[in-house]
């Protein structure tokens, strides 16, 4: 499950910084592809909890979005996907097959559930009716026994009092993006699972998978924690933690396949049968103003039915384009097709080159001293990217300041990094006048002859803004970026120095106003003011 093995869209090769690995690369993925195409993008501040979420604009009309739901998504669409009730209402209304099952209340006892349970028939799924990432859903009950068990596990430990018990539906699961009517990306979510080798056990097995799922991006925090349902999955195996796995022996830990909870993805965009698509477009014409939307599928292949489980209006699309097996699909940019579709074709030149910097963005917004942030717009002119190894006499600090001021000035975007005690790497992107100048300064060390430079292309992808790095560059190009001084730290204290400049001038006229209605000449002129005041009101009237 490395790198290596997966089919990456190239636009995304390496333009993924480590802060977006996990929950947050919906929304990065989402705001990239808006950016590249030369979309205005803004990062927001929204309510008490200080939750980020982000909007584009062409100039002309801007929409909103909350990680990949935007705003032609109505607010009834969002409630009604958020209550497994109603969405399963709105869903057997247009006739989309849902298994067969009742919802309850927080009053409904659990002894009135089971009873109900025992007439609709064993084996049986219970889920919370507003619960999200397959949190609380025990899938495959058998008996009396095991309902009232996982009762006590969903109402009572998870707090989730309100309820549905189904019918549970023997097929493979599927999550199927929908974007205006149209299906844009199909995987298959297999439950979480290890495969033997003859010489790990199997937590080392998990630790094992963990470790690499950590090199995903996202799946970098969607990791399989051993827990009260992987204990459970293990011991029906007749395992235990301890147990050395067989060569080759595939064993799930889990009934559900999602990967927020250790599931697997394998792309099946072209695999897919027409009945699960059609089931999945059915189910997002069937809720009002669903114009995107993630359909959990499960589909028996021997019997040619669908059913659906789940309608998300806020699906991750992580699993597209980082699927374990088979090909990436490009949903954000399908999402971004329906939002500015006169953006489809009109990809900037510099849209596989350059990416901002979401560290600083994330890191103003939450530190709370700003609403909204602004990113710098990508450059229009086609950029130029080299790297230039140099040593050089002067002294490492001031060397360091001038090639960084420099940068900024020319709007070189980019990093140096010291790699030894007077040698330095530059990687360096600009428009070919910027880079010309900037090549000669550093040539001529800023009026010192004593430098040497080794220049080379440069094809990987660079970050928005200049960087002053000290760590090591790694030998396939990327780099550690553990900041001297980070962009994101700078811009906060230059919004700290504005507001007490704004503080230090606010005071200042309020030191002279006060100077000024306690003098004198303020006292003495009174009644000619008041004169005055009478005079302007006659001329209004």
């Amino acid at each position: 499950m490395s790198e290596e093995n997966y089919e990456w869209l190239p636009h995304l090769n390496k333009s993924i910084p480590k802060i977006a690995y996990g929950d947050k690369i919906d929304m990065y993925v989402m705001a990239l592809e808006g950016w590249r195409r030369g979309l205005t993008l803004t990062f927001v501040s929204v309510s008490s909890k200080n939750l980020v979420r982000f909007k584009l604009s062409n100039g002309k009309r801007e929409h909103n979005f909350s990680v990949t739901r935007g705003d032609k998504v109505s607010e009834e669409a969002v409630a009604i996907c958020v209550n497994k009730k109603l969405t399963k209402d709105y869903l057997l209304k247009a006739g989309v097959s849902v298994p067969l099952g009742s919802s309850f209340n927080k009053d409904v006892s659990d002894s009135h559930i089971l009873k109900y349970s025992e007439e609709l028939g064993y084996p049986l799924v219970l889920k919370p009716i507003d619960g999200r990432r397959g949190r609380g859903v025990i899938s495959n009950i058998q008996n009396s026994e095991e309902m009232l068990d996982a009762l006590q596990q969903v109402r009572i430990n998870m707090n989730y009092s309100e309820v549905i018990v189904e019918q549970y539906f023997a097929g493979e699961e599927f999550r199927v993006y929908v974007v205006d009517g149209k299906v844009v990306g199909v995987i298959k979510r297999i439950s979480a699972n290890v495969v033997g080798d003859g010489k790990h056990t199997i937590k080392e097995l998990i630790e094992i998978k963990n470790n690499k799922r950590k090199k995903v991006p996202n799946m970098h925090t969607r990791l399989i924690n051993i827990d009260r349902e992987v204990l459970k999955h293990i011991e029906k195996a007749n395992y235990t933690l301890e147990s050395v796995l067989e060569d080759g022996k595939l064993l799930f830990l889990r009934q559900k396949g999602n990967l927020s909870t250790g599931g697997d993805s394998i792309d099946y965009t072209d695999e897919i049968g027409e009945e699960v698509k059609k089931t999945a477009i059915e189910s997002s014409k069937a809720i009002p103003d669903l114009g995107q939307c993630g359909v959990d599928v499960l589909y028996n292949k021997n019997k040619n039915k669908a059913v659906v489980i789940e309608v998300n209006s806020r699906a991750g699309v992580g699993g597209h384009l980082f699927p374990l097996y088979g090909k990436a699909r490009d949903v954000p940019k399908a999402i971004i097709d329906y939002y500015f579709p006169e953006t489809s074709s009109k990809y900037n030149n510099n849209y596989d080159k350059v990416y901002f910097d979401f560290s600083s963005c994330w890191d103003i917004i939450k530190s709370g001293k700003v609403k909204e942030v602004k990113v710098q717009p990508i450059p229009k002119e086609p950029l130029i990217t080299k790297q230039y190894k140099v040593s050089s006499i002067t002294k490492s600090n001031t060397f360091l300041e001038r090639v960084y001021k420099k940068a900024t000035r020319l709007n070189i975007n980019g990093y140096i990094n010291k790699i030894g005690k007077q040698e330095f790497s530059i990687v360096a992107a600009g428009n070919k006048k910027n880079m010309e100048e900037f090549k000669e300064s550093i040539l001529n060390n800023f009026d010192n002859e004593n430098v040497e430079m080794i220049e080379n292309e440069w094809k990987a992808l660079i970050t928005q803004g200049f960087e002053v790095l000290n760590t090591s560059q790694n030998a396939n190009g990327t780099v550690k970026k553990k900041k001297n001084k980070t962009n994101e730290n700078k811009k906060i204290e230059k919004y700290k120095s504005d507001i007490e400049d704004l503080k230090k001038q606010l005071s200042e006229k309020d030191k002279k106003y006060n100077e000024i209605i306690t003098s004198k000449y303020w006292r003495y002129t009174s009644p000619f003011r008041k004169v005055s005041d009478t005079i302007n009101k006659n001329k209004k009237k």
